[in-house]
């Protein structure tokens, strides 16, 4: 099955598919326990941030942190009122160089316009992708 069926399957059963959200202690969070809500702001992992969001493998470095981080994906993912592509973003920063909120804000805020939507776009299609693949039991391949 192509990645289009596949998107248009997702989009049509996964917002008529009655999801709960999934809940998880959030001292079991990955993000959590890898001081993603901490405060600090250097500019060498801000530096590291821009760049993944500019790298060619934006979606290889999305897709390795929710399948990597089970317990805080499951909760920010299932959740349709959170903004999940800013939660992805912000996870993918922090499962990668360490970063904190904080840190992954000011560099989503020197990129451009462009560079942002480009990144949003890749992020809803690996959420998508993880909706499929976990409500619906396949692998997108």
């Amino acid at each position: 099955m192509g990645k289009n069926r596949i998107k248009e399957l997702t989009i049509y059963n996964f917002h008529t598919y009655n999801t709960s959200p999934i809940w998880h202690d959030y001292r079991k969070w990955e993000d959590f326990n890898n001081g993603m809500y901490n405060t600090r702001a250097n500019s060498e992992i801000i530096k590291s941030c821009i760049d993944m969001f500019n790298s060619d493998i934006i979606y290889w470095y999305m897709t390795t942190t929710i399948e990597n981080w089970k317990y805080t994906s499951e909760v920010h993912l299932t959740q349709k009122e959170f903004n999940r592509k800013a939660w992805l973003g912000q996870a993918t920063c922090n499962y990668h160089f360490g970063a904190t909120i904080k840190e992954t804000t000011n560099a989503w805020f020197n990129l451009s316009r462009e560079q942002r939507n480009l990144a949003n776009k890749i992020a809803e299609e690996v959420i998508e992708e993880w909706e499929y693949e976990n409500f619906f039991g396949q692998k997108c391949i």
